[in-house]
């Protein structure tokens, strides 16, 4: 852990706890929800006789901050504070050190005692799960009114907010868009060519599909195949226009 003052705050973990106590009440859930989540997350931390009042002090900023510090938490800070608990590294430091990290928490007790007067609200972050399945077919309508071709290959909705579709595109340029069993030859972008080397893939972010939408169209879905580009959740990532700059470059029909 990284302690850089005496202050409660000049602490890696103090930070860490707090931004992911914010993270997880802005995602819609209740104070008594986050709490729970975080003593599981951060059960090690609390079990240490020294870190473990950082959790709490960080737990109690944060719930301070939106004006509804629970009487749990801030018992815990009351027993901390009257115990003297999580002090050991400060008494090594001597009596000086010590007195500014009790003096420190002390004050941050009594802050704790009184009313936020601006609390801040819960701003519940929009979630944006990807768009198709894995195996989806696509047809994309490019720049001058053809049609290029991609198959999805996987899907990661793990992120809190972003949800991305792993897509590779495939070698189809024609003014009617490819029937659903073109997906099965894999036909990969590029592979006619005696420099291809491996299909090129990339992560197209939901939250980005909406300004492509009216160009892509679903035609169906085919099985994956083993030997299919596999998803390790690296590799080059971007918006849904990406893709078709992609494709549309291969056939020359931008810059």
């Amino acid at each position: 852990m990284g302690t850089w003052g005496d202050s409660i705050f000049a602490d890696d973990d103090a930070q860490d706890i707090y931004h992911h106590y914010r993270q997880l009440y802005n995602q819609g859930q209740t104070h008594d929800e986050v709490l729970r989540q975080m003593e599981q997350d951060w059960a090690e931390t609390l079990a240490d006789s020294d870190d473990g009042p950082i959790f709490w002090f960080a737990v109690a900023r944060a719930q301070w901050e939106f004006g509804e510090l629970t009487p749990e938490v801030m018992r815990r800070v009351e027993e901390i504070a009257e115990q003297g608990l999580g002090l050991d590294r400060w008494r090594e430091g001597g009596p000086r050190m010590l007195a500014k990290r009790e003096k420190a928490v002390r004050e941050f007790r009594d802050k704790l005692r009184t009313s936020n007067p601006k609390p801040k609200k819960q701003k519940i972050a929009k979630r944006y799960p990807p768009i198709y399945q894995p195996g989806d077919c696509l047809a994309l309508e490019l720049c001058d009114g053809s049609w290029g071709a991609a198959l999805v290959l996987a899907i990661d909705d793990r992120h809190a907010t972003e949800g991305r579709d792993y897509v590779a595109a495939l070698e189809w340029h024609a003014p009617e868009e490819p029937a659903l069993d073109f997906f099965h030859q894999r036909l990969w972008l590029g592979s006619s060519s005696p420099e291809f080397v491996r299909p090129s893939t990339i992560m197209c972010f939901a939250r980005f599909h909406r300004k492509m939408k009216q160009r892509i169209r679903r035609l169906g879905q085919v099985p994956l195949k083993q030997g299919d580009p596999k998803y390790n959740g690296t590799g080059r990532a971007g918006g849904w226009d990406n893709l078709f700059s992609e494709v549309e470059r291969y056939y020359g029909l931008n810059d």
